[in-house]
């Protein structure tokens, strides 16, 4: 068989004749490679957050913590209400299993609604919250709850998803 040497056609360096179409299998392509990401980020920071050891998570995040609970105003008027509501949290806290943090709780004086768990051990509840909630009890299952997120260790995971997502869309 002997070769020919011959002109390629002039379509050679088009692309095909749906523009449209080969855009959406582009972008849906990008998306699916996104959602995979975000799952793959989401299962490695699960995976390494079991390998910290709470007393260096702790001792890592510690001066983090106090310095972002810092900024949480409490005024004077404030202080009885932290003192009652530190005296409630330590009995809660006496009924669960023991855990390596030193707690630091703190009483943001904000209307806003919210209690959150901070890693390190920071637990801040704000006084629009302490004003809905109706009697001891509810303030207990509050702060039980942000018990909780130390136990299932929820406020380092998201932590690290967060970091590590943030890392992965800079670079890409």
């Amino acid at each position: 068989m002997k070769s020919e040497p011959r002109l390629p056609d002039e379509l050679v360096n088009q692309g095909g004749q749906r523009p449209i179409q080969d855009l959406i299998v582009l972008m849906s392509a990008a998306f699916a490679v996104l959602v995979a990401l975000v799952i793959a980020v989401g299962l490695l920071t699960d995976v390494v957050v079991r390998l910290v050891p709470r007393e260096r998570e702790s001792t890592l995040l510690r001066p983090v913590v106090s310095a972002f609970l810092d900024d949480f105003g409490e005024g004077e008027a404030a202080h009885e209400a932290h003192q009652a509501l530190q005296a409630l949290f330590d009995k809660v806290r006496a009924v669960v299993e023991p855990m390596p943090y030193e707690f630091q709780l703190k009483l943001a004086c904000t209307p806003m609604v919210n209690a959150m768990a901070l890693p390190g051990g920071g637990i801040v509840v704000t006084s629009g919250l302490l004003k809905l909630l109706r009697n001891e009890d509810e303030l207990s299952f509050v702060l039980a709850h942000e018990l909780g997120h130390f136990v299932g260790r929820d406020h380092l995971q998201g932590l690290g998803r967060g970091l590590t997502l943030g890392i992965a869309l800079g670079i890409g």
